[in-house]
């Protein structure tokens, strides 16, 4: 706004009767002023055409840099390759011979052509540097001698998961680890032995002793088996494991969340909107919420929350919309269309856009009234592209002029020929 980006300068308004200059009439100032606002949208959305283009050409030219950079071997590739690709489509152009002879390409082609052979190797920004950083083939940048003690390790692990399994299912039946046991039988026998003189008390006591020991980590072992159970804060469908039965974990180990638990009946749908429209947001809003799963069936919903900052490295605000799922239809990480109803008319009328026109004081219609035009003022409540929903002047019933609509101006007298 408040920028010049053009100038339209009348010149020399001659009468057409007597040939000699006169001043422009007002009538015909409002139409140059049309022209010129009609204008200067045409010319500013050029620009921002342009611009876009030219932020997606950079973006793409960086992501293509940041992969050159991460190999001295193949540093150059991404920039060289968008350069022998048009060369070679200026050369099959001017084949003159052969299957190629009438090939051909417009210029939407040719640019086409020009961004994929800048982003045909993209992909690799996510490719591990020691693939990606190779003189050759089969040349490898690790010994992998972390890789044997990474496998001695597992087998180590599965061991001993086996041994705590075993353990597990007898706490679970209420027997007694083999360990206990024969301690247990070794005392009894050792009592018989004792009774015969057979051994001495030292080695009774011992025994004992051994026993004792047995039994602690029995009742220690049957203490952390209890202190096992997970219990939900809430009822819900376990949609993710991050832990399989028998893994163990270290105390003081940073896991994720052993269980992902969701409740399937009532759903949230997080929606991202525009500092421009977060104003017409409000609780409780009724929203219809369109998958691709249930085309022409959407789902009952209402915002539920309005977030009061911006998200991280955006201007948009954060919304969540509640809705039930008692059939269960949708499930979790679906994309969805929602349409929020920020505003009801109770009475509207719906006419096309061509035959709106503005002036300085806002958007106006002309309609045909005892043979003269009336200006009508109107303001545009929604649009759908070439229709437009509007409130204001214009009634049910009135004869909106549709053509010369354009040519004409206020209480300018009118012959309707149909």
């Amino acid at each position: 706004e408040d920028e010049i980006i053009g100038v339209m300068q009348l010149l020399n308004s001659i009468d057409q009767k007597t040939g000699e200059v006169q001043p422009f009439s007002s009538e015909m100032q409002q139409q140059v002023e049309s022209l010129a606002s009609q204008g200067a949208v045409a010319l500013t959305n050029k620009r921002l055409v342009a611009e876009l283009k030219n932020l997606f050409e950079s973006f793409i030219k960086l992501i293509a840099t940041a992969i050159d950079k991460k190999s001295p071997y193949t540093g150059g590739h991404c920039e060289r390759v968008p350069e022998i690709a048009m060369l070679l489509a200026d050369a099959v152009e001017k084949t003159k011979e052969g299957k190629y002879k009438d090939f051909t390409m417009n210029e939407e082609e040719r640019y086409e052509m020009f961004i994929a052979s800048w982003l045909h190797d993209c992909g690799k920004v996510a490719t591990p540097p020691h693939i990606v950083d190779k003189g050759m083939k089969l040349e490898t940048i690790t010994d992998r001698i972390e890789v044997m003690d990474t496998r001695f390790e597992v087998l180590k692990r599965d061991a001993e998961i086996e041994f705590l399994i075993k353990q597990i299912k007898l706490l679970k039946n209420g027997t007694k680890n083999g360990v206990l046991k024969k301690a247990e039988s070794d005392l009894e026998n050792a009592q018989t032995l004792l009774k015969k003189d057979a051994i001495s008390n030292d080695e009774f006591n011992q025994l004992n002793l051994s026993l004792i020991s047995e039994k602690s980590n029995y009742t220690q072992a049957k203490e952390r088996y209890e202190k096992c159970s997970l219990t939900a804060p809430f009822d819900g469908t376990i949609v993710d494991m991050n832990l399989n039965l028998g893994e163990y974990i270290a105390p003081g180990q940073t896991v994720l969340p052993p269980v992902i638990l969701a409740d399937m009946d009532h759903l949230i749908i997080e929606v991202s909107v525009s500092e421009k429209d977060i104003s017409k947001i409000q609780v409780v809003q009724d929203v219809l919420v369109h998958v691709k799963a249930y085309e022409g069936a959407p789902f009952d919903g209402k915002v539920s929350l309005v977030g009061l900052m911006t998200s991280q490295g955006s201007s948009s605000f954060k919304i969540e919309i509640s809705l039930m799922n008692i059939d269960r239809q949708l499930k979790l990480g679906m994309i969805a269309n929602v349409s929020i109803t920020v505003k009801r008319l109770i009475e509207a009328l719906v006419i096309p856009r061509k035959y709106i026109l503005e002036d300085s004081n806002g958007n106006f219609v002309f309609i045909s009234e005892n043979a003269r035009a009336v200006k009508k003022r109107i303001t545009i409540e929604d649009s759908r592209r070439d229709i437009i929903m509007i409130t204001g002047d214009l009634k049910p019933g009135d004869s909106l002029i549709t053509q010369g609509y354009r040519k004409i101006s206020v209480d300018s007298p009118l012959k309707v020929i149909n």
